[in-house]
């Protein structure tokens, strides 16, 4: 049986991480996050220098690594990433970086992609929770405009609004043939 690449896109607070990490245990699969383990040195420097440019080819850069390192895992393993290229343009055309959708045909295509959301309420809640703040978790002004480009790409949409993580997973998992 071919192994199964699935991404889990979203904003800040949808549950995406939570969600891809309960879903790759549950298919006994590799979670992977991005930007990838060997890039995380790199990333508060670039994200205090508030460049743009420089911060869109950071993840860019990253995402195309991983997607290397994605290619090798799938010879054995389902592999279940926490963000990936759309997040890489979503969040930099939200920024105002002119950002052409080519760049996700130069990378391994994911067999799923999930983008999840959730209630604005649900969002601040859950935020309001964690121990570190990214840059812009807390702007949700900023995550709308987010959204408004996920909503630009061909991903299944999923509501985790008042959905338990394993709720959410039970019923991803019915969407994925494995």
């Amino acid at each position: 049986m071919m192994k199964k690449f699935i991404v889990f896109e979203g904003c800040d607070g949808s549950g995406k991480s939570s969600c891809a990490l309960e879903f790759a245990k549950q298919i006994n699969g590799i979670y992977y996050k991005t930007p990838p383990q060997i890039f995380e040195s790199l990333r508060k420097p670039i994200e205090s220098m508030q460049d743009y440019n420089l911060r869109f080819y950071y993840y860019l850069s990253g995402t195309i690594y991983a997607a290397h390192e994605i290619t090798e895992l799938l010879n054995n393993n389902h592999v279940v990433c926490d963000r990936y290229i759309y997040s890489t343009i979503a969040y930099h055309r939200a920024l105002g970086i002119s950002v052409n959708d080519n760049l996700s045909q130069n990378i391994i295509q994911a067999d799923y992609t999930f983008c999840l959301y959730t209630k604005e309420e649900e969002i601040i809640k859950r935020i309001g929770q964690r121990e570190n703040l990214g840059v812009f978790d807390t702007n949700l002004d900023f995550q709308k405009k987010i959204f408004q480009e996920f909503n630009k790409f061909p991903m299944e949409f999923f509501d985790t609004t008042g959905l338990s993580v394993q709720e959410s997973v039970e019923k991803l998992l019915k969407k994925v043939n494995l």
